[in-house]
């Protein structure tokens, strides 16, 4: 039987330490938002998904941390040895070479020792059974069985280049967030120094795209500009019925690119016109950070999760 080598050991390990990071992380946000929930329960406010979410979330962080744990430690024991000293060990008596897994993981309830079980030409042991931790000891070594015995059937080099492509994730992330910071600097310049006018809708148009379910439309505007030019700004969007609940719309527009003339309710936050035609934000408007939490954690974490394994294949 072969062992892994100390640096799949060093990955297997740092999973297991993003995945708890994570999973804590979505635990807690899960307790404070059921917590939350309860409280608007008790007033008299029944919010049934918002409980029936926060408590799922909790659940499958605490599967998720439980199958990291299992599969980091069966990792452990295939480089230390361990599993070649309980294979050695194993008394046929127990389970058959033969036996189905379904079959293995009924008996193991009733069986207060170390089961042994092949998969594809190898044996795992699913160690120390019991009635709480039968079901992630068993997932997690059938996985780590499995994925194993996929690196039997390809060539080191072959491996490793799979893994070393998966350096283009990265890449890709950072194009479209280099793309969507290019048209959010757009708007920020429009909302600078942009200058706004009334507009009126004159055109709709149903589109092929949906969002949510929901149909895409496309709708044509028409304002006057600063030197009295009749101009058009068209936009797209899922809900046209906020654009319907008042006659005129505003748009902003720079002088020196009408083309580029934008409504302002497609501006995040959607900003305030007071009486005098100054811009002020929305009252209701969140700093910036709370927008960006979740992303940066999910970006973060799994492109460094990608890097270490990008590095480990190409060392």
């Amino acid at each position: 039987m072969g062992k892994i080598g100390p640096q799949m050991l060093q990955v297997g390990v740092l999973v297991k330490r993003v995945v708890f990071c994570v999973a804590g992380l979505i635990f807690c946000v899960g307790a404070v938002n059921l917590v939350l929930a309860l409280v608007k329960l008790f007033q008299g406010e029944v919010d049934l998904n918002a409980i029936i979410a926060s408590g799922g979330a909790m659940v499958v962080s605490l599967l998720v941390s439980g199958f990291a744990h299992y599969l980091a430690k069966h990792l452990r024991e295939l480089q230390d040895g361990t599993v070649e000293r309980r294979v050695r060990e194993f008394r046929e008596e127990t389970i058959a070479d033969d036996a189905p897994v379904d079959k293995i993981l009924r008996r193991a309830n009733q069986v207060p020792r170390s089961i042994a079980f092949p998969i594809m030409s190898r044996i795992f042991v699913a160690g120390f059974f019991n009635q709480f931790s039968c079901f992630f000891q068993a997932a997690a070594a059938g996985v780590l069985a499995l994925f194993l015995a996929l690196i039997d059937e390809f060539q080191q080099t072959q491996i490793k280049m799979i893994l070393a492509s998966s350096a283009i994730w990265p890449v890709i992330g950072l194009g479209l967030i280099a793309a969507s910071m290019g048209k959010a600097y757009q708007r920020l310049q429009l909302a600078r120094s942009g200058i706004i006018a009334p507009a009126k809708l004159v055109g709709r148009q149903r589109t092929n795209a949906s969002i949510n379910e929901r149909t895409v439309f496309r709708m044509k505007f028409e304002f006057e500009d600063q030197d009295g030019q009749i101009q058009h700004c068209t936009v797209s969007s899922h809900t046209p019925e906020q654009y319907s609940d008042s006659e005129t719309e505003y748009v902003l527009y720079a002088p020196n690119k009408v083309g580029d003339a934008i409504t302002l309710k497609s501006v995040p936050s959607e900003p305030l016109i007071a009486k005098d035609g100054s811009m002020h934000a929305s009252t209701s408007t969140k700093p910036l950070v709370v927008y960006l939490i979740a992303p940066a954690l999910a970006f973060a974490t799994t492109n460094i999760l990608l890097i270490v394994i990008f590095l480990w294949a190409t060392g």
